[in-house]
């Protein structure tokens, strides 16, 4: 009686998994061509990680099939997040965290590129960065300057702090 159950346990098994797709089966993960990757991502990229290549490209997808994230893996190890429609969320570059992400000076809000135009104007900018909530919204902005002080701006674009 005993076997009979093993046996009726282990094809209850294999007829689960004989019925999941392969995606299910990958957590989730489908590789993506690289020629695939839109302009709007590859010009972020090419802006961003100017002397990087994209080494392997996975779409991330949500349990009912759906696409929750791309991953773009980059030459030098770096991984860079993308949305569903390819804006890009985060990445962990050095220096980097996993809810933000570098963006040029010209993507601050008008605002906050006035302020550090006005009250900066002599200091060399490192980075700026673009960090996120859980919900992927912005929480905060922070340029980094080359003597090590930090600005942080609240998301629509007012001063928000500084750290020297």
């Amino acid at each position: 009686m005993k076997s009979f159950f093993q046996i009726l346990a282990l094809t209850l098994v294999l007829a689960l998994l004989s019925s999941c797709d392969d995606n299910s089966l990958a957590s989730g993960s489908v590789p993506v061509n690289i020629s695939d990757v839109p302009a709007q991502a590859t010009d972020y990229l090419q802006t961003t990680f100017t002397t990087l290549t994209i080494v392997k490209v996975e779409k991330k997808l949500n349990a009912d099939g759906t696409v929750r994230k791309y991953e773009v893996y980059l030459s030098n190890g770096v991984e860079v997040y993308f949305d569903a429609n390819w804006n890009p969320i985060s990445d962990d570059s050095p220096g980097g965290d996993d809810d933000s992400f570098n963006i040029s000076f010209s993507d601050l809000p008008q605002v906050s590129q006035d302020y550090v135009t006005q009250n900066f104007a002599g200091e060399d900018i490192k980075k700026v960065k673009k960090k996120l909530n859980d919900a992927g919204d912005v929480r905060m902005y922070e340029v980094r300057f080359e003597s090590g002080v930090r600005l942080y701006f609240a998301p629509n674009g007012s001063f928000a702090g500084i750290d020297d």
